[in-house]
């Protein structure tokens, strides 16, 4: 029996149950102790993004239709990707390696919430012409992506990738 245990057995119970508490709340909220490894890095992180870059792609190729509905469709899906994935990459329980910098996914979590204004530009036409969208091209966005690909060992390109 410590000094602890001793003199005030109670405390002594009550300092375990907090610590081991403290330890549940983490895990259960999804912090991790130590980083994660880069391989499981690499999948998490394309599976953060894919899900944007292929709905990215869909509503591209959704004009070709002319029907507002199909891009409007592709625009709402669109923005219920890119709301996920600035959550996800904004998550500060993740415990990224050390070669992927905070800012970086900072950046792009960003860039996914900016897309949402153009998206909402789309969802509120009334007409295809309306629903014609220009996007913002922001270097930093491409550049702090490819410092995260190259960081986690993945392929430069962001269409096989994500196939």
């Amino acid at each position: 029996m410590n000094q602890l245990q001793a003199a005030h057995p109670i405390a002594a119970r009550v300092s375990g149950v907090w610590i081991a508490t403290l330890l549940l709340a983490a895990t259960l909220a999804g912090c991790s102790l130590s980083p994660i490894s880069k391989e499981d890095a690499g999948e998490r992180y394309l599976g953060i993004v894919c899900p944007s870059n292929i709905a990215s792609d869909t509503l591209n190729a959704s004009y070709d239709s002319q029907d507002l509905a199909v891009v409007q469709d592709a625009a709402r899906a669109m923005a219920e990707a890119s709301q996920d994935s600035a959550r996800q990459l904004a998550d500060d329980s993740i415990a990224w390696p050390g070669e992927v910098s905070r800012e970086d996914l900072d950046t792009l979590a960003n860039s996914y919430l900016r897309d949402l204004a153009v998206l909402d530009t789309i969802l509120q036409a009334d007409s295809i012409d309306r629903a014609r969208a220009f996007w913002p091209n922001d270097p930093a966005v491409g550049e702090a992506s490819q410092r995260v690909r190259l960081a986690l060992g993945l392929s430069s390109d962001t269409s096989v990738s994500c196939q």
